[in-house]
């Protein structure tokens, strides 16, 4: 049976529809899950989904962030902020220190422009972002600023709310973007490590994404340069977590040849690289070099290199963007932070 196929769409929004006025539905309002759906109509969820939304535009049914969806249009909001003032929405994918640190920064210039920061925590989860775009749409949010989830690319760019995103962009999107030099500071932490003696340096870094690529690139292409052909199994990605940082290091000192180096994609990972190299009963520097990428805290308390993003010019870029479409101005459509690394 085909499922999920663009035939398939009218056939189950009508079923939907019919659903609204099922009176122990009525009773309650709330809709089941997607997958409920997907089962009694011998569908896939995302055909469900896609159905859901049509009734969804057509304030048929409404969707509360975080509690499900309701059958009716979505109750007018009224603000509780005083004229002038308003809502900055912020989307994060996961809970990086890096991202605090960034926020920190930024809170600190925003009431100036009588905005109040409201942060999302999507866990890189399309589904969950696109619903806490829905949210801030009908709030309204005065604006927005977002680590976009690139599966999430075709809502954004139907967005009316002011956006800025930093550190990911989706190609071929018109928004505004601030992001660092990754490449570079994947460059100037390999080069250090060269320079230092090192030939066996291994790198551990986040998903696929547009930041962590460039940071293996820039990891890469050095060793490249320095006449070093990148081992495959020095290269580990996974997650930007310090679970990630421990389990990877413990596979790599395993090895019969082990690095005698590591450049971890963020701190959080070199944390967990560092407990695994201690737990091994090695001493960091002594028998393993590492750095970091951040320069937050973490690397300050391990007392390790780390790649600095400059959180404070990210942060007055994206202000600098905000305030300018806020006004009626045209914002720089790109602008790309210098990186530095901090040596220890």
């Amino acid at each position: 049976m085909a499922r999920g196929k663009p035939s398939k769409y009218p056939e189950i929004y009508q079923k939907l529809l019919a659903c609204l006025s099922d009176p122990a539905l009525e009773k309650i309002r709330r809709l089941p899950g997607e997958r409920v759906f997907a089962e009694k109509f011998q569908c896939s969820h995302l055909t469900v989904r896609k159905s859901l939304r049509i009734l969804e535009q057509e304030n048929r049914i409404h969707t509360i962030p975080g509690i499900g969806r309701f059958i009716g249009a979505a109750p007018e909001r009224k603000s509780i902020l005083p004229a002038g003032e308003g809502v900055v929405g912020f989307i994060f994918p996961d809970d990086e220190i890096y991202y605090y640190k960034l926020f920190a920064a930024l809170e600190k210039t925003l009431s100036a422009l009588n905005l109040h920061p409201v942060v999302h925590l999507t866990g890189m989860n399309a589904a969950k972002e696109d619903s806490i775009l829905d949210f801030l749409e009908k709030l309204p949010a005065a604006a927005l600023i977002a680590v976009p989830n690139l599966q999430c690319s075709s809502h954004y760019r139907k967005l009316t709310i002011p956006t800025v995103f930093f550190d990911i962009h989706p190609e071929n999107s018109t928004t505004p973007y601030v992001v660092s030099d990754d490449y570079g500071g994947a460059e100037y932490a390999t080069k250090f490590l060269l320079e230092k003696g090192h030939q066996k340096i291994a790198f551990i870094g986040g998903t696929e994404e547009p930041s962590s690529i460039a940071r293996r690139d820039g990891y890469i292409n050095t060793l490249l340069n320095a006449g070093i052909v990148p081992e495959k199994k020095f290269i580990k990605l996974l997650e930007p977590s310090r679970q990630w940082g421990f389990k990877a290091m413990t596979e790599l000192l395993a090895e019969k040849t082990p690095p005698t180096a590591v450049f971890c994609s963020n701190d959080t990972i070199a944390a967990g690289v560092a407990r695994a190299v201690m737990s091994a009963g090695l001493r960091l520097k002594n028998d393993i070099e590492l750095v970091g990428f951040g320069n937050t805290v973490i690397s300050e308390d391990l007392n390790i290199s780390s790649v600095s993003q400059h959180s404070d010019k990210i942060a007055w870029a994206l202000k600098e963007a905000l305030h300018r479409m806020l006004t009626g101005k045209t914002p720089s459509p790109s602008v790309m932070i210098p990186t530095e690394l901090i040596k220890r």
